[in-house]
């Protein structure tokens, strides 16, 4: 009861006594139960750490992202680690989930179930892979390069480097 009391402290201070114009800068921390409730609003970068205990959206983040669905409007640059993962723009880091879509560059290690990407340059390690150009090595049971270049399918591993 006393740690409710505490995040729910925290959730009233971030999204009812601070101004509005002190929202949409780049901040260290973000809590979030369920998208729009969270300490900041989906307009804010984080540099830090993200948790998301159900849903949560922001623009940008540079950091750690940790939560059930991860939602980035932009890029993410670091560790997300949800069920679900989600970055509208590009990624650099590490990915992992049971779903993680890239919808633009990804320079890294993607691994879950099902793994989306735009341009990937890295490893992608799943059950499905999915990327719009392959640099770098996919290991699953079925990955698709849509460029076709050298491979557009092959089980197991694909490659082009």
């Amino acid at each position: 009861m006393k740690a409710f009391v505490s995040l729910a402290a925290v959730f009233l201070f971030g999204a009812v006594l601070l101004p509005a114009s002190c929202q949409a800068e780049e901040k260290p921390i973000q809590i979030s139960l369920l998208h729009p409730v969270q300490i900041f609003d989906a307009a804010t970068s984080i540099s830090g750490i993200r948790l998301n205990l159900i849903y949560g959206v922001n623009q940008n983040l540079t950091g750690i992202d940790c939560g059930f669905v991860n939602k980035l409007r932009g890029n993410m640059s670091g560790y997300q680690s949800g069920f679900v993962n989600l970055v509208d723009g590009s990624f650099e880091g590490l990915q992992e989930g049971t779903v993680n879509v890239v919808g633009g560059r990804f320079v890294g290690l993607q691994s879950g179930f099902y793994n989306s990407a735009g341009d990937f340059n890295g490893i992608q390690f799943g059950i499905w892979n999915q990327v719009e150009t392959l640099h770098g090595l996919q290991i699953g049971l079925l990955n698709f390069n849509k460029s076709g270049e050298p491979f557009g399918f092959l089980p197991i591993v694909n490659f082009s480097f």
